[in-house]
């Protein structure tokens, strides 16, 4: 039997309100999933971490809806790890922020309340919540993965309680979707018997990667799940939403034949 093709992410494009178009490629089949709202979780080292080789750890999460027929009814969300990076370098914290923000169209970036120093850092780097007046061709030569200026992610520091955290990680792993007013399961393409969960994580590709994250939250590990959460939980505490759609199942992620995704 052959072995699946691996799967390469090839670009975000922004859908206006019906959300944000991931398109895929995986050998010679090019696909694409329709989501919500991507957000980052940024998380800063602890002192102790200072001058080792995981300095840095943010991720990126993405909203899939399931919608019910009225449009009245709330649709069923999940979040979904689609990416990773680890910044050895103070600096690069920030510029990594800006190349997920740039490369998924990020709307939000959330990271712990302290140390403040960094926290300020990230508020004021210019290419994540803010640009400078100036001319398009400056702006693609100082920022190399600049798409536009109306790409701008703010920027929210969450208190983190660690034991919170686990809870809700362990609530949403445990938690089973179902169909707005049916109460039916959902079914993933390639899950069997099991219903979608509210938490997952997209299996690494050629170029992204979720490895951290998929072991962190089953092995609830601090420095990586604290930014998992604060990405899924900003998610879940947000509903940045307009009804009506009529395009109601482009939302819905089908996965694809060839790649399992």
């Amino acid at each position: 039997m052959a072995e699946a093709p691996e799967v390469m992410f090839l670009a975000a494009r922004n859908l206006g309100d019906e959300g944000i178009e991931l398109l895929f490629q995986a050998g010679d089949q090019h696909f694409s999933h329709i989501v919500r709202r991507t957000v980052l979780g940024v998380g800063f080292p602890a002192p102790t971490d200072y001058g080792q080789s995981s300095y840095a750890y943010l991720c990126v999460a993405a909203e899939r809806c399931w919608y019910g027929e009225d449009d009245s009814m709330l649709p069923e969300r999940q979040y979904i790890i689609i990416d990773e990076t680890e910044s050895t370098i103070a600096s690069d914290i920030y510029l990594e922020a800006i190349r997920l923000k740039d490369k998924y169209l990020a709307s939000m970036v959330f990271c712990p309340n302290d140390p403040a120093a960094l926290v300020d850092g990230l508020k004021r780097i210019e290419g994540l919540s803010h640009y400078a007046d100036e001319p398009v061709p400056m702006l693609r030569e100082r920022f190399p993965t600049f798409v536009s200026t109306i790409y701008r992610a703010g920027v929210r520091d969450v208190k983190v309680d660690i034991e919170e955290a686990r809870k809700d990680i362990n609530r949403m792993l445990d938690d089973e979707l179902r169909y707005p007013g049916t109460n039916l399961p959902i079914f993933g393409p390639s899950l069997g018997a099991n219903a979608q969960r509210r938490l997952i994580t997209l299996t690494s590709g050629v170029n992204f990667k979720t490895d951290l994250a998929d072991q962190a939250i089953q092995r609830s590990e601090p420095k990586y799940i604290v930014p998992v959460w604060m990405a899924v939980h900003g998610l879940d505490r947000s509903m940045v939403w307009k009804g009506g759609s009529t395009t109601k199942k482009a939302h819905e992620w089908q996965g694809s034949a060839n790649s399992g995704y």
